[in-house]
């Protein structure tokens, strides 16, 4: 289970300005998801969080925030391969969720 760790399983999750959505990081697939507070048993939307072209390991999104109707997600090339201080890089990404 151990390998699993930071790659499986949800990261960072947020809630709209206007409590409506419930937003979530998935680890695995690396896609910001949209929950409706109201019935939110399957996803309403979702999008991929772009990959800032990582070497020597691999993009980890983690990070959610939501602030004036923007929802911001951010995380970090990992080195994991080159342990490498030069691989190491965090991104952030906003999102307007009205236009994808």
């Amino acid at each position: 289970m151990f390998s699993l760790v930071g790659k499986t399983g949800w990261g960072d999750i947020d809630i709209s300005d206007d409590d409506k959505f419930l937003y979530a990081v998935n680890l695995f697939d690396k896609k910001l998801y949209q929950f409706d507070v109201n019935n939110g048993s399957s996803p309403s939307d979702s999008w991929t969080i772009p990959n800032p072209s990582c070497s020597g390991g691999s993009w980890r999104p983690w990070g959610l925030g939501v602030n004036d109707g923007l929802i911001f997600a951010g995380g970090i090339c990992d080195a994991f391969v080159s342990k490498s201080t030069s691989d190491l890089k965090a991104a952030i990404y906003s999102l307007d969720p009205s236009t994808g």
